[in-house]
């Protein structure tokens, strides 16, 4: 007899049946791995499965009434570190049931978008769920195979829940494996998060390349050696600020980093905040300054660990006498479109160049 298994009936189940014919679906996908000895079959999310075998860690599971109650459970362990990342897990554990479409007989394609380990004999990887963005108005976000998930523990559902949701994240940030989504998962659902500090956290994020709100800011490359030392003012009119430089953060890049003394390394800029001003003080920025010199920040906006802007564009007109190298001040010829120039870490010139120079890209 089959092993009995806590069974979740939910009300978006369908008795929709698809086969392996047709054209292969595109997508993430939440798997599990399947065994059989016997007759008793036993499903276990493959996170968990990789968690144990592969990273070592020990779970302990959170209380809860049913797979959501869990998985936002489990989420309450990274508030204390990482509020606004908890607060987004929560809401999409929240939507994951409107979001979803159950089949039964709908044996999802498999996705190769993790590296296994190996697996063992008898057992099988199986893909439960496929997270794909709606493209029609019909669509929902994630297709679940109904007859494995039933066959999930309700832990095991909150585990996939929970690899979902951080699927979305890493799908945001660019990432096309789920590596390092099943260890955060693993991670999470373990004991070890319990007793670790934000330190150890960071170190997490650092290995899976995931950012780290801060302030308001998403950082990536996260150390607790700097976080405190971070001199960025953030002001009413919604840009930030640091040595004179005003920009507002784009929605084409969302993370920023910082040296390790806590001064902006690099920043995505909005287009509307790339023009300002030069300060004669080694050409440091003032991005609310004077007409008189006007600059072109590049999207990515990078600075030494001095603060100053590591390059810019400058149109020549009445720049003269502001742009400096060591000899003294920088003969400029009148070109209507102005040129790009890199900096030292005191500000004075090193290279002048019509093209944007690579180091600025």
């Amino acid at each position: 007899m089959k092993t009995k298994l806590f069974l979740l009936s939910l009300a978006l189940s369908s008795s929709l049946s698809y086969g392996q014919g047709g054209g292969k679906e595109i997508g993430n996908g939440g798997k599990g791995i399947l065994c059989t000895n016997g007759e008793v079959e036993t499903l276990r999310v493959l996170d968990l499965v990789k968690g144990q075998d592969a990273w070592g860690f020990v779970y302990e599971q959170t209380q809860g009434e049913n797979p959501f109650d869990l998985a936002a459970n489990l989420v309450d362990r990274i508030e204390k570190f990482d509020p606004v990342r908890a607060k987004n897990y929560k809401k999409e554990i929240q939507e994951f049931l409107s979001n979803s479409r159950m089949f039964n007989n709908y044996d999802l394609f498999n996705i190769d978008d993790s590296t296994e380990f190996g697996i063992e004999k008898g057992c099988e990887i199986k893909v439960i769920v496929n997270q794909k963005a709606p493209k029609f108005q019909q669509d929902k976000k994630y297709r679940v195979n109904k007859v494995l998930w039933d066959k999930l523990s309700t832990a095991d559902q909150a585990a996939l829940i929970l690899h979902e949701v951080i699927y979305s994240e890493a799908l945001k940030l660019g990432q096309t494996s789920s590596d390092n989504v099943s260890y955060l998962n693993a991670y999470i659902n373990s004991s070890q998060i319990k007793d670790d500090s934000l330190e150890e956290y960071l170190q997490v994020l650092n290995k899976i390349e995931f950012v780290f709100n801060h302030g308001g800011i998403n950082i990536a490359e996260p150390r607790l050696d700097y976080l405190n030392n971070i001199a960025l003012g953030y002001s009413k009119d919604s840009y930030y600020s640091q040595n004179g430089v005003h920009f507002s953060l784009s929605t084409f890049g969302t993370a920023v980093t910082f040296h390790q003394n806590g001064i902006l390394k690099s920043a995505w800029v909005s287009e509307k905040f790339r023009f300002g001003g030069l300060k004669t003080d080694k050409i440091s920025i003032n991005g609310m300054g004077t007409r008189e010199c006007r600059i072109k920040l590049p999207e990515l906006a990078q600075f030494h660990e001095t603060g100053v802007l590591v390059g810019a564009k400058i149109a020549t007109k009445n720049c003269k006498g502001l742009v400096k190298d060591k000899s003294g001040e920088v003969q400029l010829k009148k070109l209507p479109k102005g040129f790009w120039i890199e900096l030292d870490q005191d500000g004075y010139v090193i290279k002048r160049s019509l093209l944007k120079p690579s180091s600025l890209f």
